[in-house]
């Protein structure tokens, strides 16, 4: 009788480690299927978005709507957005198409930014004014992005939008810069604001010390001459005045024939001197009041600025910068081509530049989102 116990006992032992050992056997089996399953879900994911942003569908979509909206208009966003529009990255078949392009101007047009709700994947604005007016409920909305020249935190959002450069006002006719020796060492010619932002360009007159400098401000604007004589700023209005009147039509392109192109802000602090400096193979130095300093540069989750050039805001940090040694200077001067050449040198390179801004936008949502 004992021996039959003990033996029933043992079987039962046995049953139940061999029920122990399946159930770990499908365990082990079912953590193996769920880290295949992600992998390849991560896989599927990376090859979508890879297809998404950098394949043939990389396309975005236009309404001719808004280009009737902007026929009459000007300005840095209008121009920008014609640019774009004229690119291979455009088509005219919504199905290809993952994202619709529009200009801030078209946004405020009720029935037409209805329709984009409705039909686009996403879309991307172009708002390059000193003052974006971005609406609260486009801001709102995961679908939006913005292409700003003012990345300013109230107007940036980090995950969401593409800090751009801003456009030139009229095409640049100056001539490029081809050799090492050049006729300033550090150039400015611009406007001076009193009111508003701007104000710290007047500490770039600490650097029109010596004839190697070309520094030059033109007041030219009616509440800047008004705010002068109401605070009693001679000695700024006669600068300015001085320096207006000794302005000759050459003297822009001459200023640009120059190792470094001073861009400070003014009413936003991004210039449209940073592109003409790598236009003419110079090498740009954005001046920005302290404050600003945090503010990204252009595509700056793609564009490697830091071969070429970094926002200052200390006037004698700039000076330390212009009295740069040869080697430095070069390095510079090819960091700032090369980065031109491959990200800004047309609307098309502008384009792709911008899709490359879209994936790494993408991989950060995505990334996001997984830590939820």
């Amino acid at each position: 009788m004992m021996n039959s116990a003990i033996n029933r006992t043992k079987c039962l032992v046995y049953v139940i480690l061999l029920i122990i050992a399946v159930l770990f056997i499908n365990i082990m089996n079912s953590s193996i299927n769920i880290a295949d399953t992600l992998k390849e879900f991560h896989f599927a994911t990376n090859n979508r978005i890879h297809n998404m942003f950098v394949g043939s569908d990389t396309k975005f979509y236009t309404f001719h709507e808004c280009s009737n909206i902007l026929d009459k208009q000007f300005g840095p966003s209008i121009n920008m957005y014609r640019g774009l529009i004229n690119t291979s990255y455009v088509t005219n078949d919504i199905t290809h198409a993952t994202y619709c392009l529009s200009a801030s101007y078209c946004t405020r047009d009720n029935k037409l930014m209805q329709r984009m709700q409705e039909i686009c994947p996403k879309i991307l604005v172009v708002e390059l004014d000193y003052n974006p007016r971005l609406g609260k409920d486009l801001l709102a909305n995961s679908k939006v992005h913005y292409l700003l020249s003012n990345c300013r935190p109230q107007f940036f959002r980090p995950n969401q939008d593409i800090c751009v450069p801003l456009s030139l006002k009229t095409p640049l006719k100056c001539a490029k810069n081809t050799d090492f020796t050049r006729r300033y060492v550090a150039s400015f010619v611009g406007t001076i604001y009193v009111n508003s932002y701007g104000r710290h360009r007047y500490t770039l007159k600490w650097l029109n010390e010596t004839s190697d400098m070309f520094i030059k401000f033109t007041c030219n604007e009616g509440s800047n001459i008004l705010g002068m004589k109401s605070h009693g700023w001679k000695y700024l209005r006669t600068a300015c005045d001085r320096y207006k009147s000794s302005l000759s039509p050459s003297d822009y392109c001459h200023s640009l024939n120059s190792t470094f192109v001073l861009c400070p802000g003014g009413r936003q602090p991004a210039s449209y001197r940073l592109l003409e400096a790598l236009m003419v193979n110079s090498i740009p130095v954005p001046y920005y009041e302290s404050f600003d300093s945090k503010i990204p540069m252009p595509f700056h989750r793609v564009v490697d600025w830091e071969q070429c050039t970094k926002v200052y805001t200390e006037i004698v940090d700039v000076e330390r910068l212009i009295q740069s040694d040869k080697k430095v200077i070069t390095g510079l001067l090819k960091g700032c081509s090369n980065i031109y050449q491959s990200h800004l040198s047309s609307f098309e390179m502008m384009a792709r530049t911008t899709n490359q801004e879209l994936l790494a936008l993408t991989r950060i949502t995505a990334s996001l989102n997984l830590l939820q």
